[in-house]
């Protein structure tokens, strides 16, 4: 199981060709309003380490079985497809937190909304995705161990 590598699909095409062109945008956003950010060592760490991350889950999920990305020990292939899946709803999640910081810099109204209220809550929309994601693995896992894996007859015979 350690040495399985996920294919490309339409969708994780999709995430990726979505989230290079929201980093692009909340970068090129970042470099037009550099002369006016008075910190700007903050913002350029905020953003690198977004695109790290973002860069690091997304070719992370074509290697979900390697235990330095994922905490589990999978069992079943459906278990590392849904981590795989998992781990790019999470850097799109990244990726939109990044575009929305960088637009909040843009608009007016952003000031009338307190900063905390602003960063907590994308982050708490950010981690309740990873954990209904490692309850749903969990529950994948009783559901593998007792025989009921969701999939018809055809693909378990594979």
């Amino acid at each position: 199981m350690s040495t399985i590598r996920l294919r490309r699909t339409k969708e994780s095409t999709a995430i990726e060709v979505a989230s290079a062109v929201m980093l692009m945008a909340s970068w090129i956003m970042l470099a037009v309003k550099h002369n006016d950010l008075e910190d700007l060592s903050d913002e350029l760490t905020f953003a690198s380490i977004m695109t790290l991350s973002a860069i690091g889950l997304l070719v992370g999920a074509y290697f979900p079985a390697n235990r330095w990305i994922n905490s589990f020990e999978a069992t079943t292939s459906r278990q590392l497809i849904f981590a795989g899946r998992l781990m790019r709803i999470i850097a799109i999640e990244l990726v939109v937190l990044f575009l929305l910081h960088q637009i909040g810099m843009f608009l007016p109204t952003a000031d009338f909304i307190p900063g905390f209220v602003r960063n907590n809550s994308l982050l708490c929309i950010l981690t309740t995705t990873v954990v209904w994601g490692k309850k749903k693995l969990e529950k994948m896992k009783k559901e593998d161990r007792k025989g009921k894996t969701g999939m018809d007859e055809t693909e378990n015979k594979k």
